[in-house]
């Protein structure tokens, strides 16, 4: 979609002095466009470490603005107007300062219709550590849905990171009505950042609600549904898992992308978020498109697979891991703790001690021979208790154990 043409001014007190026909046709002005109403937002895109997008959309047509401020006082407050009258405003507030909270508040004829806070990223090259939760998979089951809220709500981090499949339906304005409704608590304060799924394409198959609501803003000519983003020392690459990887203009797009990336200044990280991987234990199976597009050997040629998560259950990504014979490095919380053994098929560490997978990492790094071979026993262990020969031989052994009683 289109950036909204946000005009900046100094936010200052509106005066009330209007006479004659001018008043008259001011006040005339404002009536038309009261009674908007917030239907979705506000929410935070394209997070940098001097702006952000404030998204949101009217129940009708009307312009708007969006005033920000530092959070706690301090400083001036700045207004940006969008004075297109429209439903659907992306309003760019530019000229922050970084790694600095701010708050706003959205105004749609003279009436506040939301308002939230939100901190802008660091500089490209300070270094600073970031902190954001990764989730994805909400697309039905509201409560549950809402409980991942809360949890994430109560979380410190300040970025949120979404795999896919926001809703059931991507041509179906209820489904994304309730997904905004259930996430409108973090949305609205914390910066989002989305891999589109392949729920986003059930009849919608361009994906043109998804990049409606999520696509890059500013962008000319046809909308897409991949991006990327700079934060820090990170460069995310968020894509599309159902395109055609053979050829086709993602692909054209990620290679020009990558060597951009080459020459970046202090670029440390690079990360894929990509809905549907090149392995699924789900109904839709492996993604026959990453596979021919040899993901799986470009996984395989990676150093280690580190996971740091706080809570996990059995990640399919430590089996693909093992599978593609890559020494692991992960935090000892959930399945994982029963899974692997330490020293054995992988290397655990208490979650939350940074200064354990740190040394664990440089372990890595450094090609210890006892890793090589700690790989190699993780394949066999995954590929010998994770087949789907053995799944199959496992559940016919537990109907035939309770057939006999």
């Amino acid at each position: 979609m289109q950036r909204a043409a946000a005009t900046f001014r100094p936010a200052a007190r509106r005066s009330a002095l209007f006479a004659g026909l001018a008043g008259a046709i001011a006040s005339w002005g404002a009536s038309a466009q009261a009674g908007a109403r917030l239907l979705k937002g506000p929410y935070l895109t394209g997070l940098s470490d001097t702006g952000v997008d404030v998204r949101f959309e009217l129940d009708g047509s009307a312009a708007a603005t969006v005033e920000v401020g530092r959070d706690g006082g301090g400083g001036t407050t700045k207004a940006f107007e969008d004075s297109a009258p429209r439903a659907m405003h992306s309003v760019h507030l530019a000229g922050l300062a970084p790694s600095t909270p701010y708050r706003y508040v959205v105004r749609s004829a003279g009436a506040v219709v939301g308002k939230g806070t939100f901190s802008t990223a660091p500089t490209l090259d300070a270094g600073t550590p970031l902190k954001f939760v990764v989730y994805g998979d909400n697309r039905t089951d509201e409560p549950a849905h809402a409980a991942v809220v809360r949890a994430i709500a109560s979380s410190s981090a300040g970025i949120l990171l979404n795999t896919g499949d926001l809703v059931e339906q991507g041509g179906r304005a209820r489904d994304w009505q309730s997904f905004f409704d259930v996430e409108a608590p973090i949305l609205r304060d914390r910066p989002f950042f989305v891999a589109v799924g392949n729920h986003e394409l059930v009849d919608d198959p361009s994906g043109a609600t998804f990049s409606r609501y999520f696509g890059p803003v500013g962008a000319s000519g046809p909308q897409h549904t991949y991006s990327t983003a700079r934060l820090s020392r990170v460069r995310f690459f968020f894509l599309n898992g159902s395109d055609d990887w053979g050829s086709g203009d993602q692909r054209t797009w990620l290679e020009q992308e990558l060597v951009r990336a080459d020459g970046e200044p202090g670029l440390v990280w690079r990360i894929a978020v990509v809905h549907h991987g090149p392995w699924s234990s789900g109904p839709h199976g492996p993604n026959p498109k990453l596979i021919a597009a040899h993901v799986p050997e470009l996984l395989a040629a990676s150093d280690a697979f580190v996971l740091s998560s706080d809570s996990e259950g059995l990640p399919i990504g430590l089996l693909e891991a093992w599978a593609a014979g890559l020494p692991v490095v992960s935090t000892s919380v959930g399945g994982i703790s029963a899974a692997v053994t330490s020293g054995e098929t992988g290397l655990l560490v208490a979650a939350g001690d940074e200064a354990a997978l740190r040394a664990a990492l440089v372990r890595v790094l450094d090609g210890e021979e006892a890793l090589a071979q700690m790989a190699r026993r993780g394949r066999a262990h995954a590929l010998e208790t994770y087949s789907a020969e053995h799944m199959a031989d496992a559940y016919l052994a537990l109907y035939d154990a309770y057939r006999r009683g």
